[in-house]
């Protein structure tokens, strides 16, 4: 199945899962009295899409506020790292120790935007950022750098791309929609209540009074759901079934497809009876059962508990006075650690946490709202973990009064309104600086500047340290091979008989930024025997070949007419 249509099948589950937790809600509707197991489930379950239910109404109504009044917003976010035992002890304390803050003005329903960014690290080493969107319009800028926006315009990015050696510029769009969605594909009241009534009735026939049990305690009550991976597999095939005879449904995933990526294949009844054959030829026999268990207190949904094997999301819900939190659990058993590792020995598989932490103060007047999210992700793996925990505190104003100014060529450097050359030449000069100031500020922290914390403040760099120190310890020149396939392969992409000019550009510009940055490892490139750092003629074929030093690495690039 190629990559369009399984993005395709994405959509349809989505689609039905979604509408899913509105058939729920109307079983509960369309029964009496709730005396089974079951029936008490489909009570308790509603309350998922109830009004004032399981997701607090307040919150849509926030950011439905957000979207339509402007606001102020200020807030940090602080990093707090669980030492691996793979990181050098200046640079975790350093980690810890760096708070981002945040503050400025959004209007969203005019598309304007002004935020004030400070990445602290602690010894009064500060780097000020600060971003802008006006319009079309989006532009950075830096104190430590210039104080004129760098900028870019929403439009002409075809054009705009070629600038930088891109030849195929087919996937690229002119424009940027920044539309929503969710405002176009919409389901009418009527319809809503047609989805309910077609998928509840398939629901209410599969999910038989066997597959539910309760479970009572002094705090609390459960129902819980249980299907096996057949009885799973035979619900989706009938809810695809009531799918081929809804045009509608059908019309309104087409319309989101449309919203996607026009060149994704459409829904219609053959693609969904090719889902349907694929789905029954798939082999389940390993699949563990399905359980979905629901907690109430006090008569209200508080816990919904989704079981899959060995993995299992928790969600839950608590109030005191006007703040609401969620509480959100995921714990998940890795089972294919090696095709994500460097290492090829067998290892343990892996166990991944995963949590989210939301808490709302201020939702029943919607005039300031305080917002303190964290979450976190923790991967055991052996003997080795690694752990990572952020805070966002952040504080939400809304103002009417509130005025934004514009992005214009007084203040700001559109890298649109100029050539190939001289952009690349800009950027350049950009990048040089910047490198020249993060030097700076690492000194000041008593660190080398490929030391840098916020390199080490997401969990995919660290895991990447981590794998090469095992790997290391394992073996040392393995490291090495892969360090240098790593830096060469950059550049052997470039290699062949019959080059175009354009390529050649392209690779002289790759080349001047990996030097800019690797200084121990200069790569020149030779026309002719004469080192260049110009533009080579577009118009021309060349023989482009690399030239090795006595470690393994590429020094040269050697270009030839």
């Amino acid at each position: 199945m190629n990559s369009k249509k399984i993005v395709t099948v994405i959509l349809i589950v989505l689609m039905l899962l979604l509408i899913a937790g509105g058939a729920f809600a109307y079983l509960y509707i369309a029964t009496d009295t709730f005396k089974t197991d079951r029936e008490m489930f489909f009570k308790y379950f509603s309350q998922i899409t109830a009004e004032d239910g399981f997701f607090e109404k307040g919150i849509v109504d926030f950011e439905n506020k957000k979207m339509q009044t402007p606001y102020k917003n200020s807030g940090e976010i602080t990093i707090n790292l669980e030492d691996p035992g793979e990181l050098d002890e200046k640079i975790l304390g350093k980690l810890n120790e760096l708070v981002i803050r945040f503050d400025g003005q959004i209007d969203s329903a005019n598309q304007k935007t002004e935020q004030n960014i400070e990445i602290d690290y602690g010894n009064n080493v500060i780097l000020p950022i600060s971003y802008k969107q006006d319009g079309n319009k989006f532009g950075l800028q830096s104190d430590k750098l210039s104080k004129q926006y760098i900028g870019i315009r929403n439009e002409k990015l075809k054009e705009f791309a070629t600038k930088f050696g891109v030849e195929d510029v087919s996937e690229i769009p002119d424009k940027i929609e920044l539309s929503n969605v969710e405002e176009k594909v919409i389901f009418t009241d009527e319809e809503i209540e047609q989805l309910k009534q077609i998928y509840g009735t398939v629901l209410q026939q599969e999910l038989l009074e066997e597959n539910f049990t309760k479970v009572k305690t002094p705090q609390n009550e459960s129902y819980t759901l249980e299907l096996s991976a057949e009885q799973i597999k035979n619900i989706i095939i009938k809810m695809l079934e009531a799918t081929k005879s809804n045009t509608m449904i059908i019309d309104k995933i087409n319309e989101l497809i449309l919203e996607q990526d026009p060149e994704i294949e459409k829904i219609d009844v053959a693609v969904i009876d090719d889902l349907i054959k694929r789905i029954n030829e798939e082999d389940i026999s390993e699949m563990p059962n399905l359980r979905l268990t629901i907690v109430q207190s006090n008569k209200q949904l508080k816990q919904i508990i989704i079981q899959l094997g060995e993995n299992q999301i928790i969600i839950e819900k608590s109030s005191v006075q006007d703040s609401i939190t969620y509480d959100i659990n995921c714990d998940i058993k890795e089972e294919s650690v090696n095709s994500f590792s460097l290492i090829e020995e067998e290892a343990e598989p892996a166990m991944i946490n995963i949590y989210f932490k939301l808490q709302y103060t201020g939702l029943e007047t919607l005039s300031n709202v305080q917002e303190k999210n964290q979450f976190g992700f923790s991967r055991s793996e052996g003997e080795q973990k690694v752990g990572y925990d952020y805070i966002i505190n952040a504080n939400t104003q809304f103002d009417e009064s509130i005025s934004i100014s514009s992005l214009d060529k007084s203040n700001t450097v559109f890298l649109n309104d100029y050539d190939k050359e001289q952009v690349t030449k800009f950027l350049s000069q950009v990048g040089t600086k910047l490198l020249e100031i993060n030097k700076n500020q690492m000194t000041e922290l008593g660190l080398k500047e490929y030391e840098n914390p916020i390199l080490y403040s997401n969990p995919i760099t660290m895991l990447f340290i981590m794998q090469i120190e095992a790997m290391n310890s394992i073996n040392d020149s393995s490291l090495e091979d892969y360090e240098k396939q790593q830096f060469n392969q950059t550049f052997t992409t470039y290699e062949g008989q019959i080059v175009s000019g354009s390529d050649v550009n392209a690779m002289i510009h790759i080349i001047q930024n990996s030097n800019l940055v690797n200084e121990e490892r200069i790569v020149k490139v030779t026309l002719d025997g004469n080192e260049v750092t110009e533009n080579v003629d577009s118009s021309k074929i060349y023989k482009v070949e690399a030239v090795y030093d006595i470690d393994g690495y590429i020094a040269e690039m050697r270009v030839s007419i």
